[in-house]
């Protein structure tokens, strides 16, 4: 899930922008004009994760045929509709500030997840503060136990994005990318990372001899 934000934002450099239906530039001139939406987009998601969490529930199938709804849950606070809809946004090539909103609110609510898409987001505007950011919600969500936390926050040890690089640590932390087992594809992802750190550090330990 998370790979795929990544890949949409990089994505975006080299193909055109899609062509918004109507219900679409409804529901984002909705979402705009809600009180808290620049102050959601505003915030590093670190400073948004409250004490308590709320357990993830798939959304996405519910959203992609009934964005009305969504979106009426998603406003009564039920906020794994708004991770859905905004990963259907996504499946559509689009990845705009109500994408990321719509991670902030749910991450500000509780569903970890929400934080650790939202940071990704940020993760792709590549500047130091916003890596810093991204590496300590990675971090923060890493240690409630979200999987793509874990691998997301291994990336940024491995290469000392927002962070300082340290490739032990990243091993260690990538342990929990695979919480759901090896065919979760955050799991998969930190197996790659993970060959890739140990060959870069095999390699060292030979040029060094």
């Amino acid at each position: 899930m998370l790979k795929k934000i990544v890949i949409f934002a990089i994505s975006a450099y080299f193909v055109s922008l899609p062509v918004l239906s109507k219900e679409n530039i409804r529901i984002f001139d909705q979402l705009r004009q809600l009180p808290d939406f620049k102050v959601k987009i505003q915030t590093c998601p670190a400073n948004l994760i409250p004490n308590s969490v709320i357990n993830y529930q798939d959304r996405i199938g519910e959203c992609t045929g009934e964005k009305k709804a969504c979106l009426k849950e998603c406003l009564a606070n039920n906020v794994n509709y708004c991770f859905g809809l905004a990963n259907v946004f996504q499946s559509e090539g689009i990845n705009n500030d109500v994408v990321e909103f719509l991670y902030a609110r749910a991450c500000h609510a509780g569903l970890v997840s929400g934080c650790t898409n939202r940071a990704a987001g940020i993760m792709n505007t590549d500047n130091s503060k916003s890596l810093e950011c991204s590496a300590n919600t990675f971090k923060l969500t890493c240690k409630k136990e979200d999987a793509w936390g874990c691998t997301m926050y291994a990336l940024a040890l491995a290469k000392g994005l927002g962070t300082e690089k340290d490739s032990t640590k990243a091993l260690e932390v990538l342990k929990g990318g695979c919480k759901y087992g090896a065919e979760d594809e955050a799991c998969r992802y930190a197996l790659g990372l993970e060959k890739l750190i140990l060959e870069a550090k095999d390699s060292k330990s030979i040029n060094s001899n």
